[in-house]
């Protein structure tokens, strides 16, 4: 117990499971906090990526929030979301849009 009589936080569960699948994006905003641009060259890599995906199904978190950079760039981005469909888990996509712009990217907005 702390002085004050209340107890220290403590996490209850992971809820979501938030991943940066690299820097490169399809932009280079001024602002953008983790530098992302275009001329960036780091990318989540595939094995990586199946140890993300064995730890969100046998961890039973239900949410994955992918991230970067531009998350639709990383060359497993399309795997990813063939591995989480059907398992029940939320996918979250946080995405600057422009990016279904790109070349062979105009189908994105109509992947589950």
């Amino acid at each position: 117990m702390i002085e004050n009589g209340s107890y220290p936080l403590r996490a209850r569960g992971i809820e979501i499971l938030q991943v940066s699948l690299g820097y490169k994006c399809n932009m280079a905003c001024k602002y953008c906090h983790v530098q992302g641009g275009p001329l960036r060259k780091e990318l989540m890599e595939r094995d990586t990526v199946d140890a993300v995906l064995n730890v969100l199904v046998e961890s039973g978190i239900q949410t994955l929030d992918l991230t970067g950079g531009a998350p639709e760039i990383n060359p497993h981005f399309r795997y990813i979301l063939e591995h989480t469909k059907g398992t029940g888990r939320h996918v979250i996509v946080r995405s600057n849009l422009t990016i279904f712009y790109e070349d062979g990217m105009e189908d994105l907005p109509e992947l589950p």
